[in-house]
């Protein structure tokens, strides 16, 4: 079984278990070896691990040669997480007999490297990782040891954070000697957890005489003095006294709160549910459980995070589960939630970008940055579970990348998040230092982190509109001088011009959206970006080209604030333009060798500089001739053209050939007394071409009726 059972039993199911239990083993000296086995065993089924435990550790004392119940034992230390104890009992094993149980030594190398001992736990893994038979037969085993080594390798080059990112334990009025879980940030000054509020158990008496036990509850710290206290009741209705609860977060508009409840099936499967509670002028409802497809009969829906669809500013509610068709054990999940009519839409896997063979947990999204935050202890990492950030949303997202420490560390890292004040933050971890009950590593508390040396960087600048004349000074050479040297054409501020922000990943160079606003009144914006960051600026509105910037932020060491120099769009013209000076041969549709200078120095040129634009090329006749013979001709004289360009360079997807015979014509063939205008024919003789919009427009599906 996965080392993180007991992890994942605290965290969805808050059950006590028998970590309530004193920290020293009971006394089971009257009881027989083949008992204490059995007793043991049946623990195990049951999912009470600490119980479990004492039973095994008090077997082994009577038989200590029984190996298999020894690897049985370690198992047990390492799901409660003491590493110590684990790792040398896996060594014992392994020492004892190292054919039969190989992989207790790979057992005794990660529990090395839960405890921070890096430089020993390498030297064994290495051990595997050069043993290239045994890791061709278990390609699942060999990609365990593949990134247990890739984790050390990790921890090896980690910068020292320690002077920018202080972390801190606040005191036992928030951390008692059970778990806490979920810190949210609810202002600057206050958050909201879930804990046992007491140091110790105590069971008492329902009116019906049954003996219960206290349940995890809701509370509140506030910081004063600049020290958390916690402990506060909330002004909420979400606790029960009758169940465990965690896991809450608030929608952004604050009128939703999800969190989750966690019962025994008829089975005697913990399985956990997500609850939400609506605010209803003022006042919280009584939360209710979400239907399917959020929860699903037989399986487990957990640790809610909420995040916005970029397209359509749907709330996104993001979400762990172990239901079927999943990446590993525990995966990430979203739906979409419809609030105009109140419902979920299909639920979806997050994808394999995220999701791993592992298992998955502790969701936050950071609607600033839209980044998710979340823990994983199948992608390499210094500890077990290691939290990682990627930027996207639903199914895209980037690769993720490990915050490092001192966030991170050796132990299990889970439950990120960020306050208001974005300079500090939270997590929960079982590092050395937490208050302990039954081992030094056994019990998460929250810890909150805070920047010294925050960086604030921010992007500025103005949208100026182009006047599109200088297209037509393309179109004679005089004017193309003019525009080389830098002719101005007509510029003023631009209004409502949509700027995005994409992050750029530094791999696949994909892009992934930020965030996006409109230039205000006077065609300003600005933008907060993110230290050591590759962005990519957008710049869309109806009728003008777009426009793209990249911005990068990298070796940036202070707070600053980046101008951009004026960001000009130009307007894109709604008529048809003629190219003067573009003959064929009479009667024919290939380009005389002047037509294609002609065409190199005006259209070819324009396309080059505006790599995104879609054009039309609509080649025309005068009126000699029947009208069919004169469609075909003008039709091969635009694709001739076409062709053309494609030869030079221009993709076939920015052009588009038509050819219009003497349908329009714009000027007389004929004069009013019926003779012959040879001026108005060969002004009807012409090619033309009209920018239908460009790239970006098309793959968008946005389509300009000029």
């Amino acid at each position: 079984m996965e080392r993180f059972y007991n992890l994942l039993l605290f965290i969805f199911a808050f059950l006590l278990l028998s970590i309530s239990s004193p920290a020293q083993s009971p006394d089971f000296s009257d009881i027989s070896p083949w008992r204490l086995k059995y007793y043991g065993n049946a623990a195990l089924r049951n999912g009470d691990i600490f119980l479990a435990l004492d039973y095994f550790e008090s077997y082994c004392e009577k038989k200590p040669k029984d190996v298999k119940a020894l690897f049985t034992l370690a198992n047990l230390y390492e799901k409660s997480r003491d590493y110590i104890k684990a790792g040398k009992l896996y060594l014992d094993v392994y020492k004892t007999d190292s054919i039969k149980f190989k992989q207790a030594l790979f057992h005794h190398a990660v529990m090395l490297k839960m405890d921070c001992r890096y430089d020993e736990a390498k030297f064994f893994l290495q051990k595997f990782y050069n043993d290239k038979n045994f890791m061709k037969k278990d390609k699942i085993f060999a990609a365990k040891v593949t990134n247990e080594l890739e984790g050390i390798l990790f921890a090896e080059k980690q910068s020292n954070k320690a002077g920018k990112l202080k972390v801190l334990h606040p005191d036992t009025s928030i951390n008692k000697a059970h778990i806490e879980l979920s810190p949210v940030s609810i202002d600057e000054n206050t958050f909201m957890y879930a804990s046992l509020k007491s140091d110790s158990v105590k069971y008492y008496t329902d009116e019906k005489g049954y003996i219960q036990i206290p349940v995890r509850e809701f509370y509140k710290a506030i910081k004063k003095r600049g020290q958390w206290i916690g402990g506060y009741d909330i002004p909420f209705p979400f606790n029960d006294k009758n169940v465990n609860v965690g896991n809450g977060v608030f929608s952004l508009d604050g009128n939703r709160f999800y969190y989750t409840r966690c019962n025994d099936n008829h089975r005697g499967k913990l399985i956990c549910a997500i609850f939400m509670s609506k605010k209803n002028k003022n006042i919280w409802e009584q939360p209710v459980k979400l239907e399917s497809p959020v929860n699903i009969f037989g399986y487990t829906s957990t640790q809610p995070a909420l995040g916005l669809n970029s397209k359509n500013n749907n709330e996104i509610l993001y979400f762990i589960s172990d239901r079927k068709e999943g990446k590993g054990g525990l995966d990430l999940w979203y739906v979409e939630y419809d609030i105009r009519k109140d419902i979920f839409k299909t639920v979806k896997n997050c994808g394999g970008i995220i999701n791993t063979p592992g298992n998955e947990m502790t969701p936050y999204f950071d609607y600033e940055t839209r980044s998710l935050y979340f823990s994983s202890n199948r992608l390499p990492g210094l500890g077990g579970m290691d939290i990682f950030r990627t930027t996207g949303e639903m199914k895209q997202w980037s690769k993720p990348e490990n915050i490092g420490a001192p966030v991170n560390s050796c132990a299990d890292d889970i439950y990120y998040s960020i306050s208001k004040k974005r300079e500090e933050g939270f997590f929960v971890s079982n590092r050395k230092g937490s208050v302990a009950l039954r081992n030094e590593t056994c019990c998460d508390d929250i810890y909150t982190y805070s920047w010294t040396e925050y960086i604030n960087i921010h992007v500025k600048g103005e949208v100026l509109a182009v006047d599109s004349n200088i297209i037509y000074g393309l179109l004679n050479d005089k004017e193309m001088k003019d525009t080389l040297r830098g002719w101005p054409p007509k510029k003023l501020r631009l209004k409502n011009v949509l700027v995005s922000v994409f992050l750029v990943d530094k791999e696949t160079k994909e892009r992934f959206l930020v965030k996006k606003e409109k230039t205000d009144g006077n065609g300003e914006f600005l933008f907060k970006l993110e230290p050591e960051k590759e962005y990519l600026l957008t710049f869309d509105t109806t009728g003008f080209f777009s426009r793209e910037i990249p911005v990068s932020t990298k070796d940036i060491v202070k707070s600053d604030t980046l101008r951009l120099k004026p960001v000009e769009l130009m307007d894109i013209p709604k008529e048809p333009i003629v190219i003067k000076n573009i003959y064929y041969p009479f009667d024919k549709a290939h380009l005389t060798p002047e037509s294609q200078i002609r065409i190199d120095t005006t259209l070819f040129f324009l396309m080059t500089k505006l790599p995104e634009i879609i054009v039309e090329i609509s080649s025309h006749t005068d009126s000699k001739g029947n009208d069919d013979y004169n469609i075909k001709l003008s039709q091969k004289r635009a694709e001739s053209v076409v062709n053309y360009l494609i030869k030079k360079g221009i993709s076939r997807e920015r052009l588009v050939a038509k050819g219009y015979g003497e349908t329009n014509p714009i000027a007389q063939n004929e004069n009013h007394d019926g003779s012959d205008n040879p001026d108005g024919r060969a002004k009807n003789r012409r090619t033309e071409f009209k920018i239908l919009g460009s790239l970006k427009e098309k793959y968008s599906k946005v389509i300009y009726d000029f």
